[in-house]
């Protein structure tokens, strides 16, 4: 990761996905990480996905944190990042249900950075899965 410091002498990071320095904060670290982690090890291109994009739900805006599209621009995963001292609780787990109620994204990534959970949803069934290993491109590029 890249690290500056702003004008204010505070500590920023540079975001791959928008293409910009932000703000590093616990969470931050978190996504930032996970970025890293999908392109390298995953080979999930930086082009296919968006940070904090928000959308419309029963009214309220919400954003989640990390989208990956698939080739035919489809969203195939949604990531949810908290900071590390946060927990993974029921609460959080149905913060990213809730976004997958509108997206209908067939995979899920919720982490804190100590843990990490990775689910599949049959779009059809509405039948959810356990994941043990996270999504690599080809994964979600299935149809």
């Amino acid at each position: 990761m890249r690290l500056q410091k702003n004008s204010a002498g505070k500590v920023q990071v540079f975001d791959l996905v928008r293409k910009k320095y932000v703000a590093f904060t616990p969470e931050e670290e978190v996504r930032q990480s996970l970025i890293v982690y999908l392109n390298e090890s995953l080979h999930i291109p930086i082009a296919s996905m968006t940070v904090e994009k928000s959308f419309t739900l029963y009214g309220k805006e919400h954003r989640p944190d990390l989208i990956v599209y698939n080739k035919k621009a489809q969203a195939v995963l949604l990531v949810e990042c908290k900071a590390p001292h946060i927990p993974i609780t029921m609460v959080t787990q149905e913060q990213i249900a809730r976004y997958q109620l509108i997206k209908k994204v067939p995979y899920w990534i919720l982490t804190n950075g100590k843990e990490c959970h990775a689910y599949q949803i049959d779009l059809h069934t509405s039948e959810i899965r356990t994941l043990h290993s996270l999504p690599d491109w080809n994964q979600l590029n299935i149809e």
